[in-house]
């Protein structure tokens, strides 16, 4: 029986750089995609042009959402999380449109979520300073990573990666709704994996970094790393109940 797989591409002011990401995804792969979903986030109307024409001359079965207003990036990976539950989808994997993470890696991504019956597939970026990172980016991570594994425990190589996999049996088992519209969602995801007890995986991607990468500017990435701890904290009480914010309340 066949599976369904949603491909869910964020998108904001990217113009043809999505085209070229897109293209990337590998031919022998492209009959196993049941459907792309393009949440395009409050973009000029450049890339929404882009999108659309993409669209009309795409084999892909393409659905794309134009938000009028910014939602976030953890509110348009939600509304794609829900769309894939609502429409019954084996899986959902997310892809940046900024080429930020490889296409041609979806296939091995979805062959640990299908045949190995993985709940969680992440690749994990190597590689920093050769693949672009910024100096500040690679310290934080660096750092965030080791607090995150002492936490987490899925003997990860990062946990700040934004390409994901999952089955969508194991995402109607997180309260989506009450998670961040922020970039925090990333975090609060896997501390929903390691509470809900989540079979992971994650492999090696390399890094690139260009001037294309979205990347969030220095204050706000150290907001975004002082609510990671946030996340943490009540992750690491919630195995004790004693977490102060009920959304990491622990599942028996």
């Amino acid at each position: 029986m066949n599976k369904k797989l949603l491909i869910f591409v964020p998108v904001r002011n990217l113009g043809e750089v999505i085209i070229e990401t897109l293209n990337k995804i590998p031919k022998n792969f492209e009959n196993k995609i049941s459907m792309i979903l393009i949440n395009d986030n409050n973009s000029e109307k450049f890339t929404k042009e882009i999108i659309r024409k993409y669209k009309q001359n795409s084999a892909f079965k393409i659905l794309i959402n134009y938000f009028d207003t910014n939602i976030g990036f953890g509110g348009s990976k939600k509304n794609a999380y829900l769309y894939a539950i609502e429409n019954n989808y084996d899986y959902v994997i997310c892809l940046h449109g900024d080429g930020q993470y490889p296409p041609e890696k979806l296939e091995t991504m979805y062959n640990y979520l299908s045949v190995n019956n993985y709940e969680m597939v992440q690749g994990s970026r190597v590689n920093y300073l050769s693949g672009g990172m910024p100096i500040y980016k690679i310290i934080s991570n660096k750092f965030l990573n080791f607090i995150e594994e002492n936490i987490f425990k899925f003997k990860f190589l990062e946990y700040h990666s934004g390409f994901r996999g999952y089955s969508c049996s194991a995402l109607k088992k997180i309260p989506l709704e009450n998670l961040s519209d922020s970039h925090l969602i990333t975090a609060e995801i896997l501390a929903m994996a390691k509470i809900r007890k989540f079979k992971v995986k994650d492999f090696p991607i390399d890094t690139i970094y260009n001037a294309n990468s979205s990347s969030m500017r220095f204050f706000p990435a150290l907001k975004y790393g002082i609510n990671v701890f946030y996340v943490l904290i009540n992750c690491f009480l919630s195995k004790y109940n004693l977490n102060f914010d009920s959304l990491y309340n622990k599942v028996d």
